[in-house]
């Protein structure tokens, strides 16, 4: 069940229809609660971790990153703090358009940043160029796959998910071309700013979307979610 097929259920059939799903499901959600805050926590400090690696290695970031660094260099605050920032806007735009977030949004839009800047001051400047690639490659991995873990707990969408699908609704988009489109804004902002730039930047471009799709896979492997349960969160978060 997509993004589409949701629009088309009238929005007091999505209340009526989470009984049936979860009727179907062969393991009640609250059973693996703990596992499942488990695997959030470890796609946070994960991907947070990843974030902080790109930036020591200065090759490029992602392109969220790449406009919330010029943020931080502009207002004169840390990554991490600018990062919130950013995704506290996302969620408030999306709650004016009628999306309602998950707990795990709101989590993420708290913690991500602190985690940024904690892993910021504890990891080391990479010395040689060989060194800042090597954190360049540990650090994509590590981000892409951690949002992808953080996701598949089924806490809620990530913010700029959720922004995304709020967006496309309200415009009868399709919610990849509204995603894509705000990457591209987010990136030609963030190098007018003087954002982070870099090779590494063009290579997540295009590797971001498998690593997520890899830590999603991971996550539901582990916390053992059927079909209907990732239905069920869906619905869930879909909207007001």
């Amino acid at each position: 069940m997509d993004t589409r097929t949701l629009q088309a259920i009238p929005i007091g059939r999505v209340a009526s229809l989470t009984p049936v799903v979860e009727a179907r499901s062969n393991v009640p959600d609250a059973v693996r609660v703990p596992a499942r805050t488990v695997l959030f926590a470890a796609g946070l400090v994960t991907a947070g971790t990843g974030v902080a690696a790109l930036l020591r290695a200065d090759l490029g970031t992602g392109p969220g990153d790449v406009m919330i660094g010029a943020m931080a260099a502009q207002i004169g605050v840390s990554h991490g703090t600018a990062a919130q920032a950013l995704a506290t806007a996302f969620i408030i735009v999306a709650m004016l358009l009628g999306r309602r977030p998950g707990p795990g949004t709101i989590a993420t839009a708290a913690l991500l940043g602190p985690i940024i800047n904690v892993a910021l001051a504890v990891l080391p400047f990479p010395g040689s160029f060989a060194a800042r690639v090597a954190f360049a490659a540990i650090g994509m991995i590590a981000m892409g796959v951690g949002v992808g873990v953080a996701i598949g707990a089924r806490f809620g969408p990530s913010t700029g998910e959720l922004w995304a699908d709020a967006v496309a609704a309200r415009l009868g988009a399709d919610k990849q071309t509204v995603r894509l489109s705000l990457e591209a804004t987010l990136v030609v902002l963030g190098i007018a700013l003087g954002g982070p730039v870099g090779i590494v930047t063009l290579v997540i471009g295009f590797t971001i979307g498998p690593l997520i799709d890899l830590g999603t896979r991971i996550a539901r492997q582990v916390s053992g979610a059927s079909a209907r349960q990732w239905e069920r969160s869906v619905l869930r978060f879909s909207r007001f």
